[in-house]
């Protein structure tokens, strides 16, 4: 789930800036107070916006902005523009589309200083502008006979916030190193937290949330210190620890602090206040990452109701509530609920922004995820296209969420067979990632997963083992052999071993893991239960039948009793005992079993879904076992049929059924009908997944038979 960035308390106090008593009560008064402030310097909506009040405006806004960072700005100006137009009954939409313009006309004035041009520019979201005014006014000040050192550190902040707004982290941590030399962490230790704030903000998005852990740690003892436990700062700066904690796969720490500022937050603020509410999302989120997802869904539907009633159901706060409601029961396999909720707020995104605004955008793309998920891959990748087109005309080529779209259209079309296209894309973005945030970036790791993955089903095994190898030695060395992430790397490269059929190397992969996460979250978290089911599935490739069975078992006991006996990942262990008890020529329990996994997967899941298809194909196989061939040619026809419409012609489940529809057709002896379908099997298989392969032996071995060659 992805972690909601938190919202700005109010600014920390510097420690000799801003020294009357009436300023550091509008500072202790927060975004709200600051509202409230600039909206009273705003003229009535038939009235021109003064310059005076616009110098006064990007000030506030600006100064607001270097203390809380880039995380959100778009959602913070556009509910600092809605409480000035509703409090002086301004026609919505008029300060958003106005003052920015006038921002970036104040930037332009000569008259001004370079500092007071740059706060405009950040205020008019022309960040490159900003930054180099900024700069320029750092050396101004490193030139003067009187230096003013309050204002070289300002000017190198706001410095560093512009880098980081405009996604340039590497520079933003420059800025940030410069200023962190000039702030005496003795005489000013605010003044010092809030620039390694800076920094920890660079750090973090880099995928260097280590050191943001530990930046953030000495920032909460100074602020707990200096303004308390309870201060609005001290506790803003914990939740961004706990979202660091996270970061790094330390669920249960981050849980821990989460549920501190909850708590405090419930006490001082009331249970309904919108940093409570905050928190208690912060809170959800941690338990979604421990797994404990009944808890996280009464946490997030808790939160939402609230949300609706307090905040109105369009409030960002509100959609955001909907999106991690939606994530959790999408990990639940409750698909029809979470793709409803989005749904919904792709419906609000719509009617509020208008459908190419980067809200809406967002919701459409978390929307064609949720349909991949189902199955429904050639709907997807059409939605994933249409977004991809859109953010590459609005955002650029190289911003995230235009990357990002790339990406889950790559992902999209490997799932529809499509592999060429599907590395392309891949390249591209992993070229991107590798020059913009370097080469041990979490991102540029992800591309090149997502590569070697579409190189395997290639066929071109060796260079995705070399892949998988590679990510694997980076992430150790970075995060550790119990990072979540080399752990995932370790189960690529097990699944690439047993795919090319060398199953001892798998199978000791498989040990190592189950003992890393055993050790790691406990028995029975979903992680290592799904990583015994890995190990049972390398058992049955190793035709130990007995003991792959005896560990479905075990793992299915503890999944219904955790997850519920509903959850597809409880479903997909029945179907694998199934599997083990056919493969001990336990038949009829075998096609009892799938039957039963079956009328739950069409009632769940959905008759169309890829699970639900593949225990129609296996129920197929046990059918075929049992010589039920009119039965199995039937279903076999129906799952060829499914797939080729839901996956595309090219899938590797629609080569699975066409090599055991031509086992069928053998077995009834329509050799010239079996002979087209296991050729087609072996066309495909040997183009998708090599020569060597196991599955692509198989079927050449059956057009062999079939041929008399």
């Amino acid at each position: 789930m992805k972690a909601e960035q938190p919202t700005p308390d109010l600014a920390p106090p510097r420690d000799a800036v801003n020294s009357s008593p009436k300023v550091r009560a509008v500072i202790a008064a927060g975004l709200l107070a600051v509202v409230a402030v600039i909206g009273f310097l705003f003229w009535r909506d038939d009235c021109t916006i003064s310059k005076s009040v616009v110098a006064d405006a990007v000030r506030r806004i600006s100064a607001d902005a270097i203390t809380f960072g880039s995380d959100d700005a778009d959602n913070r100006c556009a509910l600092l523009f809605s409480e000035l137009e509703r409090e002086h009954h301004i026609s919505p939409g008029r300060l958003a589309a106005e003052l920015p313009k006038l921002a970036r006309i104040r930037a332009e004035d000569a008259a001004l200083s370079k500092m007071e041009r740059a706060e405009a520019a950040f205020a008019g979201h022309d960040f490159a502008t900003a930054e180099r005014l900024a700069v320029e006014t750092r050396d101004e000040q490193e030139k003067a006979a009187m230096q003013d050192k309050h204002k070289l550190l300002e000017a190198l902040e706001l410095a560093g916030w512009s880098a980081d707004a405009h996604h340039d982290y590497g520079r933003a941590i420059g800025h940030f190193a410069d200023a962190a030399k000039l702030a005496d962490r003795t005489a000013k230790p605010l003044d010092w937290a809030n620039v390694q704030y800076g920094l920890a903000s660079g750090h973090d998005h880099l995928g260097e949330s280590a050191r943001s852990e530990s930046l953030l740690t000495e920032i909460v003892r100074i602020r707990e210190e200096r303004l308390g436990p309870e201060d609005p700062v001290t506790l803003n700066s914990r939740s961004r620890l706990g979202a660091a904690l996270q970061a790094q796969g330390k669920h249960a720490d981050a849980e821990k602090e989460y549920r501190a500022v909850l708590a405090i937050r419930e006490r001082v603020l009331g249970p309904e206040h919108p940093k409570t509410l905050r928190s208690r999302y912060d809170h959800a989120n941690a338990l979604f990452s421990l797994t404990r997802f009944a808890e996280a869904e009464e946490e997030c539907r808790a939160v939402l109701a609230i949300r609706k009633r307090v905040l109105g159901p369009e409030h960002a706060d509100t959609l955001n509530s909907r999106y991690a409601l939606a994530l959790v029961l999408n990990s639940e396999g409750k698909l029809a609920g979470a793709e409803a909720e989005l749904r919904t707020v792709l419906g609000i995104q719509q009617h509020r922004f208008g459908p190419d605004h980067p809200a809406t955008l967002s919701a459409r793309d978390s929307l064609a995820s949720t349909i991949d998920a189902q199955g429904r891959h050639t709907e997807a990748e059409q939605e994933h296209r249409i977004i991809l087109a859109a953010r590459e005309r609005i955002l650029g080529m190289e911003h995230p969420d235009t990357l990002d779209s790339r990406n889950n259209h790559a992902v999209a079309l490997h799932a529809l067979g499509s592999e060429a296209e599907a590395e392309t894309e891949h390249r591209a973005v992993l070229a991107i990632h590798e020059r913009t945030l370097g080469e041990g970036h979490e991102k540029t790791l992800r591309s090149r997963y997502n590569l070697a993955v579409v190189l395997r089903a290639e066929g071109r095994n060796d260079e995705a083992e070399k892949e998988f190898r590679s990510i694997l030695a980076i992430r150790e060395h970075g995060r550790g052999a119990d990072a979540p992430e080399t752990i995932n790397s370790r189960n690529n490269l097990a699944s690439l071993l047993e795919l090319e059929g060398r199953y001892a190397e798998a199978d000791k992969e498989r040990r190592a893991i189950v003992a890393s996460l055993t050790r790691i979250h406990g028995p029975e978290h979903p992680a290592t239960l799904d990583s015994r089911n890995n190990l049972a599935v390398t058992l049955l490739s190793e035709e130990k039948f007995s003991d792959a069975e005896r560990e479905l078992r075990s793992v299915l006991a503890i999944q219904e009793r955790v997850v519920g006996p509903e959850n597809p990942a409880a479903l997909r262990s029945r179907g694998n005992i199934a599997f083990a008890l056919n493969c001990q020529a336990r038949n009829a329990d075998a096609e009892t079993e799938y039957r039963s996994v079956l009328a739950i997967q069409e009632r769940v899941l959905g008759p169309d879904h890829p699970d639900t298809l593949n225990t129609r194909n296996n129920l197929a196989e046990t059918l075929q076992e049992q010589g039920q061939w009119r039965e199995m040619e039937s279903e076999h026809r129906s799952i060829l049929s499914a797939r080729k419409r839901i996956l595309g012609p090219t899938h590797p489940h629609v080569f699975e059924s066409c090599y055991n529809l031509a086992l069928c057709l053998d077995a009834q002896g329509k050799a010239d009908e079996a002979r087209t379908f296991a050729q087609q099997a072996w066309d495909g298989r040997r183009k998708i997944l090599g020569e060597n392969n196991p599955d692509t032996q198989k079927a050449q071995k059956l057009v062999g038979k079939l041929t008399g060659e």
